[in-house]
């Protein structure tokens, strides 16, 4: 890229003041530019002692607009990084200039561990995202272990969510589509919490369902690529010896996110299994305990899913082991979230069925009045 081809050098520059000034700090600016595009520090310097009151209202720690809208001092840095010019970053960053998601990100995929470390010394998060509905960089490390735990040792966090809304954390990304090697070293090395990121519903849908709930996932960088079924049991071995509950209904120790999404049929790992196809990960749960008589939140079995993706395979399974379901939403009868045992040591909400649907049912009523008032103003009036 040219660099004289940034838009962001004359808005940042006419802020500047007097003429004279103007047309000496943008001649300068585009000169650490080429220098930082080729190296040569010495000429940067010599460019920032030319004209320093001038350069330091310009770009220092100014924040953009957009990503895309780079500071003029800014352009600098982002050459020096794309060419792997350590020593330039370096001074760049001393001199205040302002990082971005994408150097961090580049510096990832170049695999500089030295200019990771000087953003990293110089203030940036290692787990701020890389971009709305991205997650941090530590997804682009799920298939280099060295990058991976290299990560780890400087603060990622595994637990760390990619989409909020959906408590889908890169754990999950991982249990989801990384390798069984990947995910023990998260849990041993980053501390992963099996409780977070509805991890044992990723694993029985691995190499068969993307994230979940992200209907458009923004960036591919974001997702590693996808692994066979050859590791699906035991992760999902894995998965319940670090405490994952086999017949947890989704999303039921987050009630603000099941309230959202209870509509849909939140259902067990059993559920997706059944959804999915995957009829070695149904038998397998069965076997570690699986309830099939568990109902999701729109009251249907774990057969009754997989007979509306026409799996008959797995109808045939489940179908023989049905019995008595009468009134049972979710594992325990009552409650949606932890076992009534489990309360004092879980913190998680629990909410009868009941009242969950009279919730629903006054949510409904509310809004009657507003629809009433929609459908008048739009009837035609009765002539008088």
């Amino acid at each position: 890229m040219d660099p004289d081809s940034h838009p962001a050098s004359s808005q940042h520059i006419s802020k500047i003041g007097p003429p004279d000034i103007l047309i000496d700090a943008e001649e300068n600016i585009q000169g650490i530019v080429a220098a930082s595009e080729r190296g040569d520090l010495d000429a940067v310097q010599a460019r920032f002692a030319t004209c320093k009151s001038a350069l330091s209202r310009i770009g220092k720690n100014e924040p953009a607009s957009e990503e895309g809208d780079l500071t003029p001092l800014h352009v600098a840095l982002e050459r020096a990084v794309e060419r792997n010019h350590t020593h330039i970053v370096l001074y760049l960053l001393d001199q205040g200039i302002s990082i971005y998601a994408n150097d961090f990100v580049l510096a990832a995929q170049k695999r500089s561990f030295v200019m990771l470390k000087l953003f990293i010394e110089h203030g940036w998060d290692i787990n701020h995202p890389m971009g709305w509905r991205e997650g941090p960089p530590l997804t682009l490390a799920l298939n280099d272990e060295p990058l991976l735990r290299w990560f780890l040792a400087h603060g990622a966090d595994p637990n760390t969510t990619i989409f909020e809304e959906d408590d889908f954390t890169v754990l999950s990304l991982a249990v989801a589509h990384g390798s069984f090697a990947t995910i023990k070293i998260l849990f041993e090395r980053g501390g992963g919490d099996v409780h977070r990121g509805q991890l044992l519903h990723c694993a029985v849908g691995r190499g068969a369902m993307g994230p979940p709930g992200a209907r458009n996932v923004a960036s591919t960088k974001a997702v590693p690529r996808s692994m066979t079924e050859d590791e699906c049991l035991p992760v999902i071995d894995y998965l319940l010896s670090k405490g994952a509950n086999v017949d947890g209904i989704k999303y039921q120790n987050d009630a603000k996110t099941f309230f959202q999404h209870q509509a849909f049929g939140l259902g067990t790992p059993l559920h997706v299994a059944a959804e999915v196809g995957n009829l070695t990960a149904v038998e397998h749960l069965l076997i570690r305990g699986a309830d099939p008589n568990v109902k999701n939140t729109r009251g249907q079995l774990a057969y009754e899913r997989a007979e509306y993706f026409g799996h008959l395979a797995i109808v045939k399974v489940l179908r023989a082991l049905k019995g008595d379901v009468a009134e049972k939403i979710g594992p325990y009868s009552g409650h949606i979230g932890h076992k009534p045992d489990e309360a004092q040591h879980s913190g998680a909400i629990f909410i009868p069925p009941s009242t969950s649907s009279r919730l629903l049912v006054f949510a409904n009523l509310a809004l009657f009045p507003v629809m009433l008032w929609i459908m008048s103003t739009r009837s035609p009036s009765v002539p008088t």
